[in-house]
């Protein structure tokens, strides 16, 4: 194998988060002789993911559903679950506004019905009593 270059060691520094096999493939070399001498320079080949949202770089992929590292998926998962929450509670509020004026409309017809009955009761009160003196009259 031909010795390395200054130029090819500055790109193992600058891409080693990116793993020994790109590297190895980027520079024509094994995957061996870059953990080679990767390991001989003291740089870690531990591939890092950078997160498009928050520019952090973490050593965990990035998950496959936002593409973005698991604290931003969170953060955007808890975002949705709010939203959905407060659409929820207004749903709720606004059933409960419309139990409310049922329950105020079926209100109201009992009462009148209760008014009914009793100017009902009045007027048969009335007509017996003067059933009653007619019938003394008589």
């Amino acid at each position: 194998m031909p010795r390395w270059t200054q130029a090819e060691e500055d790109y193992l520094r600058s891409h080693a988060g990116s793993g020994a096999a790109a590297i190895a493939e980027a520079l024509g070399r094994t995957v061996a002789s870059v953990k080679v001498h990767a390991s001989r320079m003291g740089v870690s080949l531990v591939v890092r993911y950078h997160c498009p949202r928050c520019g952090r770089n973490t050593y965990r992929p990035l998950t496959k559903w936002t593409g973005w590292c698991r604290s931003c998926s969170i953060e955007e998962s808890a975002g949705k679950a709010a939203l959905k929450n407060r659409q929820i509670r207004r749903e709720i509020a606004e059933e409960e506004v419309r139990i409310r004026e049922a329950e105020r409309r079926r209100q109201a017809i009992y009462s009148d019905t209760d008014r009914e009955k009793k100017k009902l009761r009045k007027i048969r009160e009335l007509r017996n009593s003067n059933e009653t003196r007619k019938g003394k009259r008589k």
